[in-house]
């Protein structure tokens, strides 16, 4: 009982206060981040080696440094061909809804009867 006591008092009238003061701090450093960096607004599409493609929408917040760094360890690990377009944040905006699209054009293809030859 008495640990329950002292667990409470802790929690109550220590990490209270220090919590909505760390979240205070961690928005101003986010603001400040975000006055230096701004945003920028991709499309990105990829198929990789099995006639897979995806393709997605997002921001990035880190600075063109480190998106292009982002760019660059993409290239080394990828399957096929892939693509950053950038868009704008309007763009970004009315389609920032829409799910991960994802198509296997393989599949489509043996779905449509031709699962021995397949022209893309």
């Amino acid at each position: 009982m008495k640990n329950k006591k002292i667990r409470t008092f802790i929690e109550f009238k220590i990490r209270r206060p220090y919590r909505a003061m760390y979240r205070k701090v961690q928005r101003a450093l986010i603001a400040v981040r975000d006055s230096f960096y701004p945003n920028i607004y991709y499309h990105y599409w990829s198929r990789d080696c099995d006639m897979c493609e995806s393709e997605r929408i997002g921001v990035w917040s880190s600075g063109q440094k480190r998106f292009d760094m982002m760019q660059e360890e993409e290239s080394e690990w990828c399957d096929g061909p892939f693509s950053y377009s950038p868009i704008s944040k309007e763009e970004y905006l009315e389609r920032k809804g829409e799910v991960f699209r994802t198509r296997d054009r393989i599949l489509e293809a043996f779905e449509n009867g031709n699962g021995t030859s397949i022209y893309v």
